[in-house]
């Protein structure tokens, strides 16, 4: 996330091996999802709240005079 390599990353924390580095980016990566996902759920709720009670027709823009024949 921060731009920086697998290796200066693992200096800086620590660690010897790839593989320790590898599952902290890895677990990194799956918070990410799981705060993405719960994002998009709060957007559809919102989305969802905008649109109910209004009216879903066809008929074009409701309530404008028009023409009589």
């Amino acid at each position: 996330m921060s731009g920086a390599l697998t290796k200066e990353l693992m200096q800086r924390m620590g660690q010897s091996t790839m593989r320790a580095a590898l599952i902290y980016q890895h677990a990194t990566d799956e918070r990410a999802r799981e705060i993405a996902d719960r994002l998009d759920e709060l957007v559809e709720r919102q989305i969802e709240g905008l649109t109910e009670g209004t009216p879903d027709d066809d008929e074009g823009a409701a309530g404008v005079l028009g023409p009589t024949d």
